[in-house]
This record gives C-alpha cells, structure tokens and sequence, in this order.
C-alpha cells in the first residue's frame, strides 16, 4: 500500500509536468502555424489573434499544474492519514516474526526444563499469568508489562543459578542479544500452541524431570542437573533436544569433535564447553567438582 502511493504520486507529478510541457509545445506550435498560414489584412487583425492564442496556451497550462498541485497535495494527505497505520501494521507483522522465531529458540534451548508448552518440568511454569503472579506484575498494566519484559530478558541472558545456566554471550551463555529478544517475545505472547506445533513438527520429546529409584549416581546427577533436559542417553532423556545423544560416549575419539575422548577432557568440557568450543549451544553449568566427576565416571563407562 505505503509503495502504490508513492508510485502514484509519481506519475501524478511526472505526468502533470509532461502533460503541462507538452500542452505548452502545442499550443506554441500551433500559434506558429497559423502564424505562417493566415493573410492577414491589416496589421490591427494579426495582434488580437496572436493575443488570445497566447492566453489561451497559458491557461491551459496554469489549469494543468493547478490540477497537478491538487493532485499531489491529495496523495501527500491521504499517505500522512495512512501513514501511522501503516507503521502499526509494520510493527505487528514485526512481533509476529519475532514470535514465531523465539518459538523456534524456545523448543531448542529452554522447552527442555519449562515444557513444551511452558507448564514447568525442571524450571518453573512460565505461563504469562503464573509468571506475572509470582512477582507480583500485571501484564495488563504498560508499565508493568515492561518490567515483566525486563525481568524475562534479563533472566534468560543471566541465568538463575544453581540450575538454569546463562545463555546469553554477554554472560558465556550461546544466545545473542536478538535471539534472547525473540523468546521474550514468544514467553510475554503466551502462545504455547506455538512451541507445541514446532516440537511436534521436529519430532522433540522432554525427559521426564524426575529421577528414577534406585538408578546410578552419575545418571541421578545428570537428571536432576537438567542434563537429560537436552540429551537422550541409552534411551532415556530427551529426543531431538539441542544436545547430542551420549549413548556410546566411551567410544567415540572426541568429546564436541575437539577433545580426546578421556575423563580429564570430559571434566573440562563439562566446566566451560564455550571456552572448549566458542559457539557451542551447551551452557557452563553451575555444578560442583563431585557432580562433574560422577557425571564423567558414568559417561564413560563401556
């Protein structure tokens, strides 16, 4: 719409010009060739004739560009009434897009703790009404709106230690400023249906939080450190998570394709993977030197 306007106010200016141009060329030409033509009687008679022609191309032309000038000031009008809600339509289609792609980021990075559709598995329910009740925010409210905004923003790109990890770079999370936007979006739209349609379209399946009775230390800490969150291991965990699958991890060469495959490396990678590998997705973890070693002992087992 904004383009078909400009386009049209265009060819109203430049054919008003062309049009008064040529009307000019015309009536000029044609004055010439009666000019050239007539046999006038007495000089008295050739004056008057000349006169009018004259006036007459004048006209015409002052006619045009007053048709011209109405013209434009009517396009010019109807673009600034226009205007403002061509750029809330802008912005709307904007939100949309950023939406849509925190939803993707959404299902890749944090739908493995909070859910696919933000109900809460190791993190909390992050549904915008849950959310703005436990700090006491009303997202109703603009002002407030803007806190909850900031609160979000600010927890995905920091972290909430001893379990969600920074994502954001500024913190040696992998997120940069753009995508952490987008899933503050996508969290502050409440629109779960979206998260739920890309996991099922990936095909991507949450571990169960809990751990099981009775089941290995090493295999206990992952779960309940949220490992299992993002990787599958010997058929538990999540499917199709951002994480590789660590089912034969002893026999592979490499740790991330950077590391010989050894415990020390493995405690190393699971300190700081992003100062192993810049750009990984997998986030430092707040976990202690025990936990890391029970987590590398198991990981490591033939």
């Amino acid at each position: 719409m904004e383009t078909a306007l400009i386009v049209f106010a265009l060819i109203v200016i430049v054919g008003g010009l062309f049009a008064a141009i040529s009307f000019g060329l015309q009536a000029r030409r044609d004055h010439r060739t009666r000019s050239s033509s007539a046999v006038p009687t007495a000089r008295s008679e050739e004056r008057p004739s000349a006169d009018y022609d004259e006036r007459s191309g004048m006209a015409g032309i002052t006619t045009i560009g007053v048709a011209m000038a109405f013209l434009a000031i009517v396009v010019t009008a109807a673009y600034a009434v226009y205007d403002p809600f061509r750029a809330a339509d802008a912005a709307e289609r904007q939100r949309a897009i950023d939406v849509e792609r925190g939803a993707h980021s959404f299902v890749t990075y944090c739908a493995a703790c909070h859910g696919m559709e933000g109900q809460g598995l190791v993190g909390p329910n992050i549904h915008l009404g849950e959310l703005a009740k436990r700090h006491s925010l009303r997202p109703t409210d603009p002002d407030e709106r803007r806190k909850l905004e900031d609160l979000v923003n600010k927890t995905v790109t920091r972290g909430r230690p001893p379990v969600m990890p920074a994502w954001g770079l500024t913190d040696g999370g992998a997120l940069n400023h753009q995508q952490i936007n987008e899933i503050t979006m996508f969290v502050l739209s409440d629109q779960w249906s979206a998260a739920a349609a890309v996991a099922k379209e990936y095909e991507v399946k949450p571990a169960a939080a809990a751990p099981a009775a009775g089941e290995p230390e090493g295999l206990a800490a992952m779960r309940s450190n949220a490992c299992l969150a993002c990787h599958a291991l010997n058929g538990q965990g999540a499917t199709g998570g951002p994480g590789p699958d660590l089912t034969g991890l002893a026999s592979r060469p490499k740790i991330a394709g950077v590391l010989d495959t050894n415990r020390e490396n493995l405690i190393r990678w699971l300190t700081n993977p992003l100062a192993v590998k810049p750009g990984t997705t997998m986030p430092p973890l707040p976990l202690s030197d025990t936990v890391r070693e029970k987590i590398a002992d198991y990981l490591l087992q033939k």
